[in-house]
């Protein structure tokens, strides 16, 4: 009966056609894409164009100003052969050093460049602040310290890992920002 139904609450979903005519395709397309980008753009954590796991050859053609290190540093079993000075990264100052092994980017470390406007306290706090913002909470510190007091802080990110360290005197302070290839091992292999 007419009485028994329940009033309308406003149009029905399943008789609202689901299609775009094929002209608007490329303007659907376009906004799509300009979303994808502008989020990957916004967390990019290395240059524009630079990914771990390229090449040398790749990186040099990716990123403009890059010099070749005479003294190559080895960490972690990677060596650091390519650099760039005076990279911004969250508003800081960094020079920014590219770690190979085996033929590809393991490691993108950037150290503030001394003498920045910034205290090393003062720039740690911002730079883990803006890994926040970017990355989420950072992982948990053991013994409760936060990771401004205990001037270390982790992130986990798709493949990579993320980490913001402040080390040295108080007169000596570095600052560093290191991302670096995630390498999970078997339990049998501690």
């Amino acid at each position: 009966t007419a009485s028994a139904r329940r009033p309308s609450t406003g149009p029905k979903l399943q008789n609202i056609p689901m299609t775009f005519p094929l002209r608007s395709w490329p303007a659907v397309a376009g906004l799509l894409s300009a979303i994808f980008c502008s989020t990957a753009a916004a967390q990019a954590p290395v240059p524009p164009g630079v990914h771990l796991g390229m090449s040398a050859s790749e990186l040099r053609e990716a990123v403009p100003g890059l010099q070749p290190i005479r003294r190559p540093q080895t960490v972690a079993g990677a060596v650091g052969r390519w650099r760039v000075d005076g990279v911004q990264q969250a508003d800081l100052v960094f020079d920014e050093t590219f770690f190979f092994a085996e033929q590809t980017l393991q490691r993108v470390e950037l150290v503030l460049q001394p003498g920045t406007s910034a205290r090393p306290d003062d720039a740690f706090a911002h730079l883990v602040a803006s890994l926040r913002a970017s990355y989420g909470p950072e992982l948990p510190l053991h013994g409760g310290l936060t990771s401004v007091e205990a001037g270390s802080a982790s992130w986990v990110h798709d493949e990579m890992d993320i980490l913001a360290l402040q080390s040295g005197s108080a007169s000596q302070t570095r600052v560093r920002l290191i991302y670096k290839a995630r390498v999970l091992k078997d339990a049998s292999e501690l």
